[in-house]
């Protein structure tokens, strides 16, 4: 059985009203973002409308720059990024 690709999984998920992404290799859900068009930060969902039980928009809003932007599910992503356990985030911090 094929993997389907992000877009199809983000579909889904707002088709669910859900704002995260079930990793199956991990178990994790990964919350959307989305790349701020002036500065290409990472952007976290600041706002939902809903239609029903689904999601029909999403706003995003840049922690950088302060920027309000809608994107479309084929311009979200979940994080990539593999989760750090705490005690390695606290060793690293400390090493410095």
């Amino acid at each position: 059985m094929a993997v389907p690709s992000e877009t199809e999984q983000i579909q889904k998920a707002l088709a669910a009203g859900q704002l995260s992404v079930l990793d199956s290799a991990t178990g994790y859900h990964r919350s959307m973002y989305a790349h701020c068009p002036k500065d290409n930060h990472d952007a976290p969902v600041w706002r939902t409308e809903r239609s029903g039980q689904a999601i029909s928009r999403l706003v995003f809003r840049c922690p950088a720059c302060g920027t309000e932007f809608d994107a479309k599910p084929d311009g979200m992503f979940p994080p990539l990024r593999p989760a750090v356990p705490y005690r390695r985030c606290i060793s690293a911090a400390m090493r410095r």
